[in-house]
């Protein structure tokens, strides 16, 4: 959102400023644009701010954009002050009653008068019940009875800002000779005057619509994304970041749990081969599995050092001997004959095979005809 009535919308207090006749006029921009400045500070509420001031320098205007400028200080969540620094007349008096504080410059004036349509003579029924909805929210801020405050809307009445403080129509008077003096002739309780400062000079930079312009372009946003826009942008954001961080944790997991599996079968062979060289009995096995699921590196050092029982090199040298036996003489091309194979195509050979490497002819024999 591009803010028009206020200038500082990301400070911790931002402000806003009725200057001029309250009403859009048609066809300039002159007038000040109930709709627009309800959107402005609702969105500045919207943003968190704990402190709005409002601050009122006009002869009035319609009413319909009246309501919308008084309703939205109304509803505002957060605190909304509202200060005369100039005149508050006519329908500016009426929002002037909508602040939590009302402040006025000790330069200032209000008036107020009766609702009236400039189309016809006199008030009409609608000029009429507006009044009195006017009167019953001027009687309830000011805490004066129906009565007597149905006379402020009698003619037109002007007060100072003196009066208007005796009246409770402020809370309280600025004195405007305290502020924009040298610090020589300042005094201390009164730096909070500095804050009205910047209202005499409206003609200041604005550096937080620098930062707004920087901070979209960051974000990829365009010129006309609103401060809506900005922080949904970052919620957006924020929430990309935690997928992220879910999807990664969700595949270490995943890792983590195949790795688990690797070195589960790992375990597995190692203990085996232990057991197979004698190292462990097969009754501890169980045992050695679980020393190695819980400290993979330091158990399988200790395996490594364990020396290897002479039985069971005994039983593997006499099994690869029996393995070598059987294949002893037999080329590797014929290894798949058998005793049959031999007698039809290489009977010479067989022969051979008998005289040299008796074991295997036998073993061969057993095989082809005793099924041994």
């Amino acid at each position: 959102m591009e803010f028009k009535y206020c200038i500082n919308p990301l400070d911790e207090t931002p402000i806003m400023i009725i200057s001029g006749v309250i009403g859009a006029v048609e066809g300039s921009d002159e007038g000040v644009n109930g709709k627009q400045f309800q959107r402005e500070l609702l969105a500045l509420d919207s943003m968190g701010v704990k402190n709005i001031e409002v601050f009122i320098n006009t002869a009035g205007g319609r009413l319909s954009d009246t309501y919308d400028i008084f309703m939205a200080i109304k509803t505002s969540k957060c605190k909304v002050d509202t200060i005369n620094y100039g005149m508050a007349a006519s329908a500016g008096f009426i929002i002037l009653q909508a602040g939590r504080k009302r402040k006025m410059f000790n330069i200032a004036t209000a008036m107020t008068h009766g609702v009236y349509n400039p189309f016809v003579d006199g008030q009409d029924d609608a000029s009429k019940a507006m009044q009195e909805g006017l009167v019953n929210a001027v009687s309830a801020r000011i805490g004066m009875d129906l009565e007597n405050t149905s006379k402020l809307f009698e003619g037109e009445n002007w007060y100072t800002a003196d009066k208007c403080k005796e009246m409770n129509f402020c809370d309280e008077v600025i004195n405007t000779g305290l502020m924009n003096k040298p610090k020589s002739m300042a005094e201390p309780s009164l730096n909070n005057c500095k804050q009205y400062d910047s209202i005499l000079n409206l003609s200041q930079p604005k550096p937080t619509m620098v930062l707004l312009a920087n901070v979209k372009e960051v974000l990829n946003l365009s010129t006309e994304a609103s401060e809506q826009d900005i922080v949904a942008k970052i919620a957006d954001l924020k929430r990309e970041k935690v997928d992220s961080e879910n999807k990664a944790n969700a595949l270490q997991k995943e890792i983590e749990a195949l790795n688990a599996k690797i070195q589960s079968k790992e375990v597995e062979e190692i203990v085996n081969e232990a057991v197979t060289a004698g190292k462990i009995k097969e009754e501890v096995k169980a045992e050695y599995v679980n020393l190695l699921t819980l400290n993979f590196d330091a158990t399988k050092a200790l395996i490594d050092k364990l020396p290897i029982h002479k039985d069971a090199v005994q039983v593997n040298i006499v099994a690869d001997q029996s393995r070598n036996s059987v294949n002893e003489g037999i080329p590797a091309d014929r290894a798949e004959w058998s005793h049959l194979d031999w007698q039809k195509n290489d009977p010479k050979g067989l022969q051979e095979l008998m005289n040299k490497y008796p074991e295997t002819e036998k073993a061969l024999y057993n095989k082809t005809y005793l099924n041994k």
